[in-house]
């Protein structure tokens, strides 16, 4: 397995991501990292720091980790976990699993049939058109 230090994902096609399958921040600084463009499914993990990630249309597995995150899933079928900070998720359409773990989180589903949990917190869950 390689590491890459640094390098802009959102501009790398999906034949540049073919042999990708996780995507891992270990810093205590915020992060951005955007699959908007991609239609591979990732596992995603963010940093300590309040991070954005955005997930594609591939069923990614994300989690964002401690710090105050904002979590788009994509298009997929997605899995999402917000876990510590007051988080912003986001499921888009697919049908996805979310949980916001501790934290005042706002989580919203999407066009799909979402579960979503919102646990230790005072959280606002929106179910989208597919509750």
């Amino acid at each position: 397995m390689s590491e890459i230090s640094t390098t802009i994902l959102n501009t790398l096609t999906d034949a540049e991501l073919t042999n990708v399958e996780a995507i891992s921040a270990s810093t205590t600084a915020a992060v951005t990292i955007d699959l908007s463009q991609q239609t591979e499914g990732f596992t995603i993990t963010g940093g300590s720091a309040a991070d954005n990630i955005t997930g594609g249309s591939g069923d990614d597995i994300i989690k964002g980790n401690a710090g105050n995150d904002i979590i788009t899933g994509g298009s997929g079928d997605d899995n999402i976990t917000g876990d510590a900070g007051n988080d912003i998720i986001t499921g888009d359409a697919g049908n996805d699993i979310i949980t916001g773990n501790a934290g005042d989180d706002i989580i919203t589903g999407g066009s799909g049939d979402d579960i979503i949990t919102g646990d230790v917190g005072a959280d606002t869950i929106t179910g989208g058109s597919g509750a």
